[in-house]
């Protein structure tokens, strides 16, 4: 509706003025163009700022309107990339209320041994397990929420589903020694207080996955190996210092971090990719009723989850937008009525000289057109290029 107004406005001022040619009297009519490009400058500060107040309001309902769509193409997006169709998890594991746009499942003491993949593999309709264990969860601005939470996540580098479908061309050997594969948001090494030292073990960037939208944004992705290499120093520092690692000097040497609560040999979750043709709901239930204490979750379940919260926000937004949009109406029309008063003069004028009520209804409508047509146009490049800047 924005671009057909825009363009209409356009068309009327610029090509149909052009034609507009009536004689008054014996003398030569001015052109619509002229007239309003008169009025413009001498109005100057009048039509700014009201070129300024539309424009943001447009921008800024075109802004919400990519970020929503961007936001349903991230959950669609992440559904296929996530490489499996089931997600396992402890019984006691707390879901996050987002599960695409925080992670999964917050970090507990509750894990799942890792030597149960193999009698998860033998379960009718799974094709592939990929283990996955969640190390820590730290906030580098200090603030709260998921949002701004970053997660360090320990993977198989060979046999990992979302790393499989991400990870770029070119990196060969992924997670080799005490590498680390970065979501799209997680903030440069330097950057943190760490420097990308975690648990005593120095992290080196390898690559950067591209940006998705959702949680992997802001996953660190290390090998089994490394996160080993962290727990081990952790129990090395609790026997030097004969803490505990709840203690006030052992939270005191990890700063901003949780202590590690995982042992060897656990994990946080199994990624289940399923044969095909299987029914992934039915395999949720076979996986529940073969292995105790676990929670089978489809990812259709999380992915309409999400969308039902997803459709609740974009309600919220249509009605706004919709009472934004009867407000810029609104706004132009009081724009508009104040002109034709401050112009009573001119338009007695020219209707003197021979004007007709017809001549003065399409100068205010073309003026106001124009108005409306060049403040939504600039809206419309000003919030795609804030949102580009922004999200890309």
């Amino acid at each position: 509706a924005g671009g057909i107004t825009v363009l209409l406005g356009l068309y009327l001022v610029l090509v149909v003025s052009r034609k507009e040619h009536h004689h008054w009297s014996t003398l030569p009519s001015p052109r619509l163009r002229t007239l309003i490009g008169r009025d413009a400058q001498g109005r100057g500060f009048r039509t700014i700022t009201t070129v300024a107040a539309i424009s943001v309001v447009i921008g800024a309902l075109f802004a919400t309107m990519l970020l929503n769509s961007g936001a349903a193409y991230s959950i669609n997006t992440i559904k296929d990339k996530l490489g499996g169709e089931i997600i396992v998890v402890p019984q006691a594991a707390v879901i996050s209320r987002q599960p695409f746009y925080t992670f999964l499942y917050n970090a507990s003491s509750n894990y799942i041994d890792a030597e149960l993949a193999q009698t998860l593999v033998s379960v009718p309709g799974v094709k592939e397990v990929s283990p996955e264990l969640l190390i820590s969860q730290f906030s580098p601005s200090g603030g709260c929420g998921g949002l701004s939470m970053e997660y360090i996540l320990a993977v198989d580098p060979a046999a990992n589903l979302m790393l499989r479908s991400w990870l770029p061309k070119n990196v060969t050997q992924p997670l080799a020694g005490n590498t680390a594969i970065l979501g799209a948001e997680v903030p440069p090494f330097y950057t943190l207080p760490g420097q990308g030292k975690f648990y005593g073990v120095q992290l080196q960037q390898q690559a950067r996955l591209p940006r998705t939208g959702t949680f992997m944004d802001h996953v660190l992705f290390i090998s089994f190996d490394t996160a080993e290499d962290m727990l081990q120093w952790q129990t090395i520092q609790m026997l030097t210092m004969h803490a505990a690692a709840n203690s006030p000097e052992m939270a005191q040497m990890l700063g901003s971090f949780p202590p590690l609560t995982f042992q060897n040999g656990q994990v946080s979750d199994f990624s289940v990719k399923l044969q095909d043709g299987a029914n992934a709901d039915q395999v949720a239930s076979e996986i529940e009723s073969t292995l105790s204490n676990v929670r089978a979750l489809t990812v259709n379940s999380l992915v309409k989850s999400a969308s039902l919260r997803l459709s609740g926000l974009l309600s919220i937004f249509s009605y706004a937008g919709g009472l934004v949009w009867v407000g810029s109406v609104l706004l132009v029309s009081t724009v508009t009525t104040l002109a034709v008063n401050e112009r009573r003069t001119e338009i007695g004028l020219i209707r003197a000289v021979g004007g007709t009520r017809g001549f003065i209804r399409r100068m205010v409508t073309a003026q106001t057109l124009l108005l409306a047509s060049v403040a939504g146009l600039i809206g419309i490049i000003g919030g795609y290029a804030y949102f580009y800047t922004s999200y890309t």
